[in-house]
């Protein structure tokens, strides 16, 4: 998401809650705004193995930088742009696109 688009969220949020007060609260708004608001931390990564054929380290664990949540590969919650325990917005391999933040 790049900025511009994280700024157009956070202001149809803002918009919204006028026509839905009973579900935004400031509490929750406030929440969400700040996960837009945020830039992602890298995920810190583990492997014990490596791809046949490519020598490239396989990636079978995770652990997330601010609250030290552990993610598994094949669990429900791997490669997810929020950490499920914190909600910090992650980074998951250093391949993703950087730029878009910079637009």
């Amino acid at each position: 998401m790049t900025k511009e688009e994280r700024k157009d969220a956070i202001n149809r949020l803002q918009d919204a809650k006028d026509g839905y007060k009973e579900y935004l609260t400031d509490e929750v708004l406030d929440a969400a705004m700040k996960a837009l608001e945020q830039e992602p931390k890298q995920v810190e990564l583990e492997g014990d193995g490596y791809a046949y054929g490519t020598n490239e380290i396989v990636y079978d664990f995770g652990k997330c930088p601010i609250c030290g949540w552990e993610f598994e590969e094949g669990d429900k919650d791997w490669e997810e742009p929020y950490c499920c325990h914190c909600g910090q917005k992650l980074k998951w391999f250093d391949n993703e696109a950087e730029s878009e933040d910079d637009e």
